[in-house]
């Protein structure tokens, strides 16, 4: 099989939630192979994924993703968690790897947990959406990012597999193409998109088909400000053409008392100089 995506899901709350993305990815592309990894019974497992292996010996801990990806049976796969939703086809992102072993979008923290030897100018990607081209070097790339992670774990106690993964990134040398923020568009922290399309959320939120309409009503540049959990709508902020900004209720109340104060003194200021005049 030349391509398709995988979900990996352990627990019933992350195979549920992975069956929600799979129907939002079904919308976009209907025929695309789909393969899931779970430890879940198969008898407690929506009927929307074409292939399903399973996980023998879960840690339920970030170890439990990684050594499916290695074992992915297609040539060119895109890794989704399960706390995604697709807005538009993926198409572009399998032929981003015609050139490339590896895609994936800049963690928008840039470095959680810090590591010297490897410079500023090369941060850590989010592993939450990845694209990969089956070859010799993201055979190594796995394998090394697996023995990184148990070590990184090891010595600090930290369970957050990004990391090692960045390490195992800097150390293997592979191709790596970077995504913008619209294929990997991260609600939980502060993000902004351009011009165009959404194309993949990644985040929670009740409906997640209202904050897709919500994200690109508008195609111009958007800011989202986290909420607690999920998306929230009220902190999403809208940017259109040069110099006109659409706030959301709050800051568009505070932007017009600005404005009222800025008024109040000129007209102060004019009636000062009026009478200083007379």
């Amino acid at each position: 099989m030349k391509s398709g995506i995988l979900y990996v899901a352990t627990g019933q709350r992350f195979v549920d939630e992975a069956a929600a993305s799979c129907r939002s990815l079904r919308v976009q592309m209907p025929d695309i192979p789909v393969l899931l990894f779970t430890d879940v019974d198969r008898s407690r497992i929506p009927e929307i994924f074409d292939q399903i292996r399973r996980i023998e010996r879960p840690t339920f801990s970030f170890a439990d993703k990684i050594k499916p990806l290695a074992e992915s049976p297609f040539e060119r796969t895109i890794f989704l968690d399960t706390d995604t939703h697709v807005c538009a086809p993926l198409d572009d992102i399998f032929t981003l790897l015609t050139n490339g072993d590896i895609a994936a979008a800049h963690a928008p923290m840039r470095v959680t947990w810090p590591q010297p030897d490897i410079p500023d100018s090369f941060p850590e990607v989010n592993s939450g959406v990845l694209a990969w081209r089956k070859s010799d070097n993201t055979v190594k790339l796995f394998a090394e990012w697996e023995r990184l992670y148990h070590s990184h774990v090891a010595s600090t106690g930290q369970t957050d597999d990004q990391p090692a993964f960045r390490r195992a990134l800097f150390e293997c040398g592979v191709r790596m193409a970077i995504l913008p923020p619209e294929y990997n568009f991260r609600t939980v922290m502060p993000t902004s998109a351009g011009r165009g399309k959404v194309k993949i959320i990644h985040g929670r939120h009740a409906d997640m088909s209202r904050v897709e309409c919500r994200l690109n009503k508008s195609l111009g540049c958007r800011v989202v400000l986290p909420g607690d959990r999920e998306f929230a709508f009220d902190r999403l902020v809208v940017l259109s053409g040069g110099s006109r900004i659409l706030l959301m209720p709050f800051q568009w109340l505070v932007g017009q008392w600005f404005r009222i104060q800025t008024t109040l003194t000129k007209i102060k200021r004019r009636w000062s100089w009026k009478k200083i005049g007379n």
